[in-house]
Parts: C-alpha cells; structure tokens; sequence
C-alpha cells in the first residue's frame, strides 16, 4: 500500500505509514443493523385453503366418496336434463303438465328451466346439499350418530341413484331423452349411496 502523502510503499497490514505517519487506513463505518421484515400475514385465499385441506385429512374415504357424490349431484343438476332425441317421433314427445296445461316439450325441459314436474325435482338439489351438510356433521359426531348419519345417507341415495341409473341403462326410452344431467345426478346418487354403505360396514367391523 502507497502512502498518499509521500508516495511510499507501506505493509498492507499497518495504519500509518512508517515514513511520515499519515494514515493510510479509515476506519471502516458500522454497518446499520438489517432489520428482520415481519412475516406477511397469510391471505384469506391461504387460510381458506389450509382449512379445507384439514377437513378433508379428516375424512375417511367413505365419507369423500360421499361428499364427491353430493358435489356430482350438484353439477349435473345445473347440466341439461333432457336432451333433444333427435329422432323425429321422439322429438314431438311431450312431457305431460301435472297441472294440466299442455305439455311441456321434451327438447326444452331442464333442471334449471320451466316446469321441474310441480317443483319434485328440487329434491334432487335439496337432496344433494342435506348429504353434503351430513357429510360435515358427521365428521365429529360419535359411533351411534354417525352409524344414523350413515344410514340417512344410503337413503338419501337410493331415492335418485340406483332406481335412475338402471332405468338409464335398461330402459331405451328414457335413456334415448336423458340428457347428460341425469347421467351425472345418478352417478352422484349412487357415489352417496355407496359411501353410506362403506361407512356402516366399517363401522360395524369397528370396536364401540
């Protein structure tokens, strides 16, 4: 290091120069501390998701296999429900008015339009909520209420499920007017029926 006043060549290590004192290191300044930035507070989008995975680490798998049932059941009660045939007797088809009126053509008939045959068919809506709601009672609830919760569930099913799908599959008629609707409200159905049934089997198998 060269002293900057007499222009001589000094030791790297030393503070002054041997030759005329001036000094040829400046204290370095104390650096200013860094302060630790707070963690952000988690969103809402954050907490809402850590939240649902915690409700769903605590099912068992009958109890998911009903819940997506219900959730099945409530897409396909918003997708069409009857489709046009497109066969041109089955076009002209009418589903009679339980009222009396005429009837209503089989091509405009949904789940979300006119009719719903003298408002039955929001069971199904009504239906696939109350699983979904047991599905969340259930989740605490003790051997007894959930062996009731279960068999409620198997009920709830059986009143669209089995009886809806298998008049889809055998049934040419009613399957050659069934929209994708009511292919998905029965899957749905069946899924909640199925996982009732599993959840008493376990629980049956289960020590009280």
């Amino acid at each position: 290091m060269f002293c900057p006043a007499c222009g001589k060549e000094n030791a790297a290590t030393v503070a002054f120069c041997t030759y005329c004192g001036v000094p040829l290191q400046q204290a370095a300044a104390p650096a200013a501390p860094i302060q630790a930035s707070a963690p952000a507070a988690p969103s809402a989008a954050a907490n809402a998701g850590k939240m649902a995975t915690s409700f769903l680490a605590a099912l068992t798998l009958p109890e998911k296999i009903i819940g997506a049932g219900a959730v099945v059941a409530l897409i396909g009660f918003f997708l069409p429900f009857i489709a046009i045939p497109g066969l041109g007797d089955l076009a002209a088809m009418a589903v009679p008015d339980p009222t009396g009126g005429s009837g209503i053509p089989s091509s405009s008939l949904s789940l979300m339009g006119l009719g719903k045959f003298a408002g039955a068919v929001y069971f199904i809506l009504l239906g696939a909520i109350a699983s979904g709601a047991l599905v969340y009672l259930a989740r605490t609830a003790n051997y007894a209420r959930k062996m009731l919760l279960s068999g409620i569930q198997v009920m709830i099913g059986s009143m669209v499920g089995p009886g809806t799908l298998l008049a889809l599959l055998f049934a040419s008629t009613v399957r050659s007017v069934a929209g994708v609707g009511f292919w998905v409200v029965s899957l749905g159905y069946c899924a909640i029926v199925a996982g009732g049934l599993m959840t008493i089997a376990q629980l049956s198998k289960a020590d009280r």
